[in-house]
């Protein structure tokens, strides 16, 4: 195999392959061979179909099963040889395929840049002890005996004092968006929630059956210094009334087959202790992807850029889809959104690039355990088969890219070890 590099502008690069005419002949005999097994032809029996017979029959898939044979074949190797990994799919251009004579094709794609790593083990911290608080296992254990509570029709008319209320609930960002709105229903008992309080004072007195508009000025950051208004649409249903069982070890072994009030106690500690833990470490997963950032300087390919702003536009989409919101607003928040999916996109095309290099240098690898464990994850995730999902993969051709997912996260879990080291 013969290959020639050409630079083109910026990233991009033209790598011209010339395949030996010994291997364009092992690949004719290959799918030959391969159709013999399958393809049924009358006057022939399954499997005897001469080799002849089926080349000048079926001289177009031929030719087009072994270019594909070849460039499968050959590719791959071409570029690790070269020391060239594209950051996008290559456009492939075959020349013309003979069987016994040499194979010429070219590949463009726009390469991915070198990384000059720098100091990447530098960021130390130190976590503070993650363990639950009394107050916090006796709120969960709160919510928890209130996940117990029975409801039944009462003959109070106004939904006020300890009533409970069965509504229904639209909200929008424009009053004429309620009518497309999708609803949610809910139980609101007065004075306890989950309605927030000045929402509760808009439905307070509401009679079954009733319907009410009304807007609320919400905050739409983190501080609470922007607000935006939204529109609302309660409905009515029934009016209930609540009875609270006691939390005894009746009520416990109910919830989770838990022997006693506090053997439940102990695992809401132990389950809050675990989130705290989980969460730490994310965040500092997150530091150290900040000062990987701060330290290095990375040239990002324009490809790898749109692969990562059509990744974070299809999840937020989903999740808007999920909270009920039309297409039409799905658009709009997306359209809103477009200079920050750029920034982020950034940023993560950044950071796996310096995860890659560090992974590489260090020889960090994800073996068929670590693929397996992420396929099972993938498939909770989606609530689908693992079959399913392994097939998915399989035939969009992503196994490369998911162990290249695997392996950035224990990379990142490697450089967390070292963050936390004494």
């Amino acid at each position: 195999m013969k290959c020639d590099i050409e630079t083109l502008d910026g990233h991009r690069k033209k790598i011209n392959i010339e395949v030996n005419p010994e291997v364009v002949s092992s690949a004719f005999n290959k799918v030959l061979r391969s159709m013999q097994e399958n393809v049924d032809l009358k006057g022939f029996r399954k499997g005897k179909v001469p080799l002849d017979v089926l080349k000048n029959q079926f001289q177009g898939d031929t030719s087009k099963y072994v270019i594909r044979e070849l460039i499968d074949e050959t590719l791959p190797a071409a570029l690790k040889e070269n020391s060239l990994k594209p950051a996008e799919n290559p456009k492939i251009e075959p020349g013309t395929l003979l069987e016994g004579f040499p194979f010429k094709y070219s590949a463009t794609f726009e390469n991915t840049p070198p990384v000059n790593l720098k100091n990447y083990t530098g960021f130390k911290t130190k976590p503070e002890t993650a363990a639950a608080t009394e107050q916090e296992i006796e709120d969960n254990l709160k919510r928890i005996h209130q996940s117990l509570a029975r409801y039944e029709d009462t003959l109070e008319e106004v939904l006020e004092g300890k009533v409970c209320g069965e509504l229904e609930l639209w909200s929008a960002d424009a009053q004429e968006k309620l009518e497309t709105a999708k609803g949610s229903k809910l139980i609101h008992e007065v004075g306890q929630g989950p309605l927030l309080a000045k929402m509760e004072e808009k439905i307070v007195g509401m009679k079954k059956g009733e319907t009410r508009e009304f807007s609320l000025e919400v905050p739409v950051n983190e501080d609470g210094t922007e607000k935006k208004t939204f529109f609302y649409k309660a409905q009515l249903h029934a009016l209930k009334s609540k009875t609270l069982p006691e939390l005894d070890d009746e009520a416990a072994k109910r919830v989770g087959n838990f022997a006693s009030v506090s053997e439940l106690r102990q695992k809401i500690g132990e389950e809050i202790t675990r989130q705290k833990d989980s969460a730490q470490k994310e965040s500092i997963r997150n530091q150290v992807i900040e000062f990987l950032l701060k330290e290095h300087e990375v040239e990002v390919p324009e490809a790898m850029k749109s692969r990562w702003v059509q990744t974070l536009v299809y999840s937020y989409a989903t999740e808007l889809g999920k909270s009920g919101l039309p297409q039409d607003q799905i658009e709009e928040r997306l359209k809103e959104q477009s200079d920050n999916f750029m920034a982020a996109a950034t940023n993560q095309a950044k950071a796996s690039l310096i995860l890659g290099a560090i992974g590489e240098k260090e020889k960090i690898q994800a073996n068929e355990e670590d693929f397996r464990k992420e396929i099972l994850r993938m498939s909770m995730e989606q609530g689908r088969n693992p079959k399913e999902v392994f097939e998915e993969i399989e035939s969009r051709n992503l196994i490369g890219a998911v162990l290249e997912k695997v392996e950035e996260a224990k990379t990142l879990d490697w450089l967390l070890g070292k963050a936390l080291e004494a």
